[in-house]
């Protein structure tokens, strides 16, 4: 037992609740049908693969070094790609890592720069992994693109 009187228990109850109230609120909005449905701003299905991450040295013209840190998704061609991309992660990322520096700073600030690395990124995981573009990596999609 508590030794409070009846009123001073009903006093705390308010005083306890409204210091819980926010954290309640924001619980119940960062769980609701609605965040999570939407796809916007919390919880539910991702709306595909997460990107793969990477940061890699690179040289400039000048001779100078930089880095780019990029985030992509390979879109696989058909389900079996997909397994294929899982089962062999680490290699197609060492792979990934090796085109990447391959390019120079100047050439991956530009559009075109960025679509030929998409291309090499491709065809160089393809080939690692024995496949084609109807049975292997389809396209490489750029969710993040900095170059330093």
């Amino acid at each position: 037992m508590t030794n409070q009187t009846p009123s001073a228990r009903r006093f705390a109850a308010p005083f306890v609740s409204a210091r819980l109230a926010p954290l309640l609120l924001a619980l119940s909005l960062a769980w609701s049908p609605l965040a999570s449905a939407s796809g916007h701003g919390g919880g539910g299905e991702s709306a595909g693969p997460a990107p793969l991450q990477f940061t890699v040295n690179v040289n400039s013209a000048n001779g100078a070094s930089g880095f780019v840190q990029v985030a992509l998704v390979l879109s696989p061609a058909n389900e079996e790609a997909t397994k294929e991309f899982d089962l062999y992660r680490p290699m197609v990322m060492h792979y990934i890592n090796l085109v990447i520096a391959g390019f120079s700073a100047e050439t991956l600030r530009s559009v075109t720069g960025k679509d030929k690395l998409a291309e090499s990124i491709a065809q160089r995981v393809n080939k690692e992994l024995g496949l084609t573009r109807k049975t292997g990596v389809a396209n490489v999609f750029f969710t993040s693109f900095i170059v330093q």
